[in-house]
């Protein structure tokens, strides 16, 4: 079992079943986080959506919390600011689930060259998931973890 954090980016996919990132972060790693980036400015004018999201979240949160796998939900502009967070951190590998739609392809590209700028070692080995293994030492923990 891996010692590093095992973190996995929770998109839009709320469920335990058939979550391949998620089932292979829990197999391998001792401690498992789960992050949803909520970017608040997309829900401003959307009480439904933000209704059903915030349902969604803490439905899931219950049924990680069964797992033993902390939700965290970190507030951004951005998803490039929500990585700037996550690689404060140092020694943990990060897991999401790929979606095959050619917009969310070029978007994974570009999450890969970000995390890829900012660490030496990265590493694709999952068919249905993004994998980076990140052994960086940037900063110290933050309240994150």
């Amino acid at each position: 079992m891996d010692s590093r954090i095992g973190i996995f980016w929770l998109r839009e996919d709320f469920r335990l079943t058939r979550n391949d990132a998620l089932a292979y972060a829990s197999q391998n790693h001792e401690k498992v986080i789960t992050i949803y980036f909520y970017k608040k400015k997309l829900f401003e004018d959307r009480r439904a959506q933000k209704w059903w999201l915030f349902k969604s979240l803490e439905n899931f949160k219950n049924d990680l919390d069964k797992k033993n796998i902390n939700l965290e939900i970190i507030e951004c502009e951005s998803y490039q600011e929500g990585f700037k967070t996550i690689l404060k951190q140092k020694n943990f590998s990060i897991y999401w689930n790929k979606i095959y739609e050619p917009n969310y392809l070029s978007f994974d590209q570009k999450i890969s060259n970000l995390l890829c700028a900012a660490t030496a070692r990265t590493e694709v080995i999952f068919f249905l998931a993004i994998i980076f293994h990140l052994s960086v030492d940037l900063a110290p923990r933050s309240a994150l973890f």
